[in-house]
């Protein structure tokens, strides 16, 4: 019923990496501790909801509802995330429901995550970490993807869920640093760990990420694009993840409008990351009060 230790830590490393990421996560919370020790008590700076979906023909999924791209398995995906500080020191709890669905094997899973994460900012960049539980099985994904489907006169998908089901804890570790350039698009690079236990998600990512505004930002707006170039590397995936994340060399860019830090639209386009050679555009859309202060919320998926 409960797996060794050696199995939980798999592979090897991981072992080195949580010891890393609790040293971190503990450290962070000292640090907000010393921080103004005359303010003890939490401010909410703001909250959003966030939906994005992904590799479709944009033309026909805005009117059409139709997904004409190949299957990238993430079916949709959402998140919410509360946005506080606590001694000076700000922090995100942010719930993220990632929808599977592998139609060429006819299965469908669902993650299921919850991440409490801060930031401690040192002379080479930040220091972000997030700790928090991951669960993979059946919450309400076939429900969600069928009653949309059938809103808008679509058939229903048949996959099915497997008996399959885990739950354990997430750690996440990264390191981004400061822009070596002064520029409108300075470079940045960044190096981040994720470990999801006892269901075994674990992935690694290393690269360059850099941001451009390219028009000045005013209270009622702001525009700016991004553009990432990494390296990601899956291990000891779980038989149904498996067939969903590739490892490899990935690129790709955002372009982001937000409106009275109430709504933002986000649209991308990377190379895959997925099983299935493809190039693919997505859209993100969120709602909210967007906060003044806070670390970005951690979607778990891009």
């Amino acid at each position: 019923m409960y797996k060794s230790i050696r199995q939980i830590c798999h592979p090897k490393g991981s072992k080195i990496v949580i010891l890393l990421l609790f040293f971190t996560f503990v450290y962070g919370v000292q640090a907000a501790d010393g921080d103004k020790k005359n303010d003890s008590s939490a401010h909410i700076n703001g909250f959003q909801f966030a939906f994005w979906n992904d590799s479709f023909d944009l033309e026909n999924a805005v009117f059409d509802g139709k997904n004409l791209g190949l299957d990238d398995y993430l079916t949709t995906n959402f998140m919410a995330s509360l946005s506080f500080d606590y001694r000076n020191q700000p922090w995100n709890f942010d719930s993220n429901l990632n929808v599977i669905t592998n139609r060429q094997a006819m299965y469908r899973t669902d993650l299921l995550t919850h991440l409490l994460s801060s930031q401690k900012i040192v002379r080479a960049g930040i220091i972000k970490y997030s700790i928090g539980w991951i669960a993979q099985g059946n919450y309400g994904g076939k429900s969600i993807q069928n009653g949309y489907h059938s809103l808008r006169g679509h058939l229903s998908l048949e996959p099915v869920y497997p008996s399959f089901s885990a739950s354990g804890p997430m750690l996440i570790f990264t390191f981004e640093s400061r822009p070596y350039l002064n520029l409108p698009l300075s470079p940045a690079f960044f190096i981040q760990t994720v470990n999801g236990f006892i269901v075994n998600y674990h992935n690694m990512k290393s690269g360059i990420t850099g941001q451009f505004k390219p028009f000045k930002e005013t209270l009622e707006s702001k525009l700016s694009t991004s553009a990432i170039v990494f390296y990601s590397h899956y291990i000891g995936l779980n038989r149904y993840l498996t067939p969903v994340f590739d490892s490899g060399i990935r690129y790709g860019g955002t372009l982001r409008y937000e409106l009275k830090k109430l709504v933002s639209i986000s649209i991308w386009t990377i190379s895959n990351q997925y099983r299935n050679d493809q190039a693919y555009v997505g859209v993100m859309l969120s709602l909210g009060i967007f906060p003044n202060r806070s670390i970005q919320p951690v979607p778990i998926f891009p």
